[in-house]
């Protein structure tokens, strides 16, 4: 996760995420509630305050110094770095442990014994992600999206790894649709390296961000853009 950002575009990051993560959790908590939360692979906290709605505290770990600098403050959040394999917190720690479209940077055996042992008997465990389509936006806008050449897999799951310690409970997918202004949209635009460089070198750093709004406004005369996103999830529980 580190190498894919900079300081620029952790801050469109932290700008604006869509709602999807409490939508993703609403519906598999199911109206829960839980003491202690781990959020792993947190990026800037978007998912970690999403978490904080279900829980008295929570703490989201990250390893880019870029993303926890840039963490969202929020009562009674905490951000920490972490090396992907090593959580430097007491075993039994939290009852909820969830990793928001991180799982496939992270994935490996070490990582999972590591969440068995922070993790409380019977904690729940959740593995989420959503894909945002903005292909149709960006290609009006001149970028063409690439396939994706890193085999990033929005449904990974702990399939591979030694999961004796860990039930799957269930699965699933659906697509939802959502509203998103100009100004929203640039930052998820320019949340991504690769689209931030693209447009930057047609406008120019000072003006990449205000430019871009001016495009996508001159798309649509509409003050909101419906947007869909694909999302996944699949819940544990510890033994």
């Amino acid at each position: 996760m580190a190498s894919e950002y900079d300081d620029i575009t952790a801050f469109h990051y932290a700008s604006y995420r869509p709602p999807l993560h409490r939508n993703i959790l609403t519906s598999c908590l199911n109206r829960k509630s839980f003491t202690s939360g781990l959020d792993i692979g947190c990026g800037t906290g978007q998912s970690t305050i999403a978490l904080a709605d279900f829980c008295s505290t929570v703490v989201g770990i990250d390893p880019s110094t870029d993303m926890i600098s840039n963490g969202i403050t929020y009562p009674n959040v905490s951000y920490s770095l972490f090396n992907k394999s090593q959580i430097y917190f007491d075993a039994n720690s939290f009852d909820i442990i969830t990793l928001a479209g991180s799982l496939w940077y992270a994935k490996s055996q070490k990582l999972l014994d590591e969440i068995v042992r922070v993790g409380a008997n019977n904690s729940s465990v959740l593995v989420y992600d959503f894909q945002v389509l903005l292909n149709d936006i960006l290609t009006k806008l001149g970028f063409q999206a690439k396939e994706d050449s890193n085999g990033y897999n929005h449904q990974e799951n702990f399939a591979g790894l030694k999961t004796r310690m860990i039930d799957k409970l269930s699965e699933g997918c659906e697509r939802i649709r959502f509203q998103m202004t100009a100004q929203e949209l640039a930052h998820m635009v320019l949340s991504v390296k690769e689209q931030y460089q693209f447009f930057e070198g047609l406008y120019g750093f000072q003006e990449v961000y205000n430019t871009t709004v001016e495009k996508i406004n001159a798309i649509s005369n509409s003050k909101s853009y419906a947007i869909e996103a694909d999302t996944f999830f699949i819940s544990y529980r510890l033994k």
